[in-house]
């Protein structure tokens, strides 16, 4: 079978219903560039696209999942074909600059938070009950520029239907149509709440945890600013216990965090096994040295007692990394894929684990490199993944600071089709974004809900940049 692949740039500059793909040769040859290809939409009287080679450009109709089949018709492999689902996005709420989504767990709710078209200052709730073809404006808030409070726009709401934000002094809750403060970081100029890396719940028992993330001066405190973790039981979301993470945090070990670690670099409760915490710890602060390596650590009795650190570096990569892991999104029967928003020596790694945890014989281990998107050579950071709820479709985010020769550094969006029978998947890009073109827009915040999982029952999903895909 050929291996090829088609991706999205952009909307049809001259259609807005329509849109543009380029066409990907993955297959390494002497005739890579030159090889010819057909493609045909399945089940459509759609005239078939011909003549295509790498990189060529064509449009098609967007919003909808397209089925089709790709045939070489000149090349080392020659009358071979194959089959492709296109899953290209819409943009939705032109109004507004969306950062982030929330898909709901079980209803067909979706939120969003961003500001209107305009008007930097003003941040909004939006709600949609139909994939956001319309939205209402359901709270707002003023930014205050002094303090960044738009940075990392992000938005949660729990199992007991609180809706929660970032914000600085602290994370901010909607109680009665306003927003209160729910409590101060202990660094409260630099602390922030990312999308989905730094806050967790047990849906068992309603433990919510929200961990503080951000940059940390090394002179801030004895070792460095970003140790916190926010612990709340009652569904009002008004009581909040505060465990640093610092020396003492391991009862069975007192000194085992004192290094001058910048921030928590995500903090996870595994939803089929609520005990079992899982933490990442960022790279140490500027100018200091630490006795550990920023990396993964996990508790099996629910943040009490933690484990050595786990690993030291990307399994199948070389040298130990500066920054550790941050995010999890949850496959079936307790198994994880685990990313970082930062790779090292400009190769990005994700990686499987549990349900048994320790390490470190991760499964799989995945390195996207230039045979998945050659455009992009190397990716330097690996944003996020979702995957669906009970199901191996994984979708995951991509930037690159660089490009090839004559080509600019971009944003993907790609999905991972994982098969646990075969300890093998399948890639494929999705979309792609320029840096530096007119049209660019961000794609590295994937919509998901509690456990960092994409609802089974939702027919799209979302991206920052206002993109909506529809699901296979």
């Amino acid at each position: 079978m050929i291996h090829v692949g088609v991706s999205q740039r952009s909307m049809d500059p001259n259609d807005c219903s329509k849109a543009l793909f380029v066409f990907r040769n993955f297959t390494l040859g002497d005739d890579r560039y030159t090889a010819q290809f057909n493609l045909t939409v399945s089940n459509s009287t759609t005239s078939p696209v011909t003549g295509l080679q790498h990189g060529s450009t064509f449009s098609l109709p967007a919003g909808s999942l397209i089925n089709v089949v790709v045939e070489e018709t000149s090349g080392n492999s020659q009358g071979e074909t194959a089959t492709l689902i296109l899953q290209p996005y819409v943009p939705v709420a032109p109004k507004y600059n969306i950062s982030h989504f929330y898909h709901e767990e079980t209803k067909e709710i979706v939120w969003a938070i961003g500001n209107p078209v305009g008007e930097p200052t003003k941040m909004c709730v939006l709600k949609s009950e139909d994939y956001f073809t319309t939205c209402v404006e359901y709270a707002s808030i003023t930014v205050d520029s002094v303090n960044n409070s738009g940075q990392y726009q992000s938005i949660y709401r729990d199992l007991y239907g609180n809706l929660i934000i970032n914000w600085r002094p602290g994370p901010m809750i909607l109680r009665a149509g306003k927003f209160e403060q729910l409590f101060s970081w202990l660094d409260p100029d630099n602390g922030i709440l990312c999308p989905f890396w730094n806050i967790t719940e047990d849906d068992k028992s309603g433990l919510l945890i929200i961990s503080e993330y951000g940059r940390s001066l090394s002179t801030a405190k004895p070792h460095g600013s970003h140790r916190g973790t926010f612990w709340s039981r009652d569904k009002e979301r008004k009581v909040w216990s505060t465990n640093v993470v610092d020396a003492g945090l391991d009862s069975n070990d007192v000194g085992k965090f004192g290094g001058y670690f910048r921030h928590i670099h995500g903090y996870h409760i595994n939803p089929d096994k609520p005990n079992v915490h899982h933490m990442f710890l960022g790279d140490p602060a500027e100018g200091q040295s630490s006795a550990e390596t920023p990396g993964y650590y996990v508790s099996q009795d629910g943040g009490k007692t933690w484990s050595d650190e786990i690993i030291r570096q990307w399994p199948g990569g070389g040298g130990i990394f500066y920054n550790g892991p941050c995010f999890i999104t949850w496959w079936p029967n307790g198994k994880a894929f685990i990313t970082s928003d930062t790779g090292t020596n400009g190769h990005a790694f994700w990686w499987g684990s549990g349900p048994d945890w320790g390490g470190p014989a991760f499964n799989p281990v995945i390195e996207l490199h230039s045979q998945v998107d050659e455009e992009s050579e190397w990716p330097d950071t690996p944003w996020m993944a979702m995957a669906v709820k009970d199901n191996y479709e994984t979708y995951c985010t991509t930037s690159s600071s660089r490009g090839t020769t004559n080509t600019a550094p971009k944003e993907i969006l790609w999905r991972y089709d994982y098969d646990p029978t075969t300890q093998a998947g399948k890639i494929a890009v999705l979309a792609e974004a320029a840096v530096n073109s007119s049209d660019f827009v961000t794609l590295k915040w994937l919509s998901g809900s509690r456990h960092n999982r994409i609802p089974a029952q939702a027919r799209y999903f979302f991206t920052s940049g206002n993109r909506r895909f529809p699901r296979i």
